[in-house]
This record gives structure tokens, C-alpha cells and sequence, in this order.
């Protein structure tokens, strides 16, 4: 069910009407704590990368301990994170992308292939004050190569 998009559809012109009946932005699918583990991970890897210093999985990666003490005692994360792009492909609500650019984060967007879905993205940015996102309706496809003999 949750591979169809008359499911999705219907899902998010219902969030679609709450929001504009009630001010809601709807669910965080994964719930508070995933996002902003997701948001600070992001965050944390960009920094990482930025110092010169391996990505990898970004466990474990604090500004004390990786040495980037530096960049933080500057004050300059704030801008670091500003030159990072960030796509979201399925966005939804786009609340993630909303908790990226609390961190900091400015050339983020938003993609989903529900109108509504992006319309309710569009509309809870806009309430918030978060002018620098930028949500489209896309359809996103991901095939494996194949190797013709």
C-alpha cells in the first residue's frame, strides 16, 4: 500500500487540508529523535569533509574530538554548513529540510512526487520563515546498468 501513489495522494491531501484547517504540519515519519539524529549527522559529516578530514560514517564524529575545535571556536560553522547542498528525495513535509536549515544549512531542496505533498512542504516553510528552501514535484527513478553483449 505505501508503494502506491493513490496512497500518497490521499495521505497528503488530508495533512494538506489539517494544515490549512488547523496549522499542522503533519507527521515526522520517523519520528523528533531519528530527525534530529539525521539533521546533527549531516551536519557533523559536512564539517568532517570541510576539515579536510574522512567522511566515513560520521559515528563518533564530534568538533572536540575530530579537531574541529578550530572551525567551531571561529564561529564559522554557521557559514561552513551554508556551502553545503542538501536534496531531499522524498521530502513529504520537507520538516527535515526545515530542521537542516536551523543548523545552518541554506541551498536545500526538497523533491517528492505528490503535488500535495509539496504544496503542504511549501506551505509550513513559508509559515516558518524559511525562504531558502526550495520544493518541486519530481519523480525520481533509479535503475541498475545493464550490460548489453
Amino acid at each position: 500500500m505505501l508503494g502506491q501513489q493513490s496512497y500518497w495522494d490521499s495521505a497528503y491531501a488530508e495533512e494538506l487540508a489539517n494544515f490549512r484547517e488547523h496549522g499542522d504540519a503533519g507527521e515526522i515519519w520517523f519520528g523528533e529523535e531519528v530527525m534530529e539524529t539525521m539533521t546533527s549527522w549531516t551536519a557533523r559529516v559536512c564539517l568532517a569533509v570541510s576539515a579536510g578530514l574522512p567522511a566515513q560514517s560520521g559515528e563518533g564524529l564530534s568538533l572536540a574530538e575530530r579537531g574541529l575545535g578550530e572551525l567551531a571556536s571561529g564561529g564559522n560553522i554557521t557559514l561552513e554548513l551554508a556551502t553545503w547542498s542538501v536534496l531531499d528525495i522524498g521530502t513529504g513535509n520537507g520538516v527535515l529540510l526545515h530542521s537542516l536549515a536551523k543548523q545552518g544549512f541554506s541551498d536545500l531542496t526538497g523533491s517528492d512526487y505528490i503535488e500535495s505533498s509539496v504544496e503542504l512542504a511549501r506551505a509550513v516553510a513559508e509559515r516558518e520563515g524559511l525562504t531558502n528552501i526550495h520544493f518541486l514535484v519530481s519523480f525520481i527513478i533509479f535503475a541498475k546498468p545493464v550490460v548489453l553483449s
